[in-house]
């Protein structure tokens, strides 16, 4: 199975803008991109609300202000996130875009389904520990061929 199929095949997947948390685990987002609408019907530039992953076993929460990769479903009428590690935070890291996977660089490249263009474009985090950084340009174009099933 190749890096992210499963969360791919099981959700859909967008680029967001986080803007608003009014409660624990409730967020509004600006869509900036979307890359898959099985079930997902809003469209770039539009505002939508979700319910952010539980807080626990070491996941960090989005913020406002933070941009993410973020992997929804629908159920019962509200979107949410995947529950474990259903975002990948993008941050810029010496003047690129990179998107946070919260597993340690040695044991995302031993991963026996990580493509070749992740593992060159990818490097370990300045400054957290079991953080890998995917270069956002090559991340999205892996994920945008597992979804039309290349």
């Amino acid at each position: 199975m190749s890096f992210l199929q499963e969360k791919v095949e099981r959700n859909d997947l967008i680029r967001v803008a986080v803007t608003g948390a009014p409660a624990a685990q409730q967020f509004t987002a600006i869509v900036e991109e979307v890359y898959s609408a099985r079930a997902f019907r809003a469209a770039a530039g539009s505002e939508i609300r979700f319910v952010g992953k539980p807080p626990h076993w070491g996941q960090r929460p989005l913020v406002v202000g933070q941009r993410a990769l973020l992997f929804v479903s629908r159920i019962s009428g509200r979107w949410y996130e995947d529950a474990w590690e259903g975002d990948l935070p993008i941050e810029e890291i010496d003047g690129s875009e990179y998107a946070l996977h919260r597993v340690a660089h040695e044991r995302v490249l031993a991963f026996d389904g990580l493509p070749d263009a992740l593992w060159a474009g990818s490097r370990p985090h300045p400054t957290l520990p079991i953080t890998t950084c995917f270069e956002l340009a090559a991340l999205e174009r892996h994920l945008t061929g597992l979804i039309e099933g290349r």
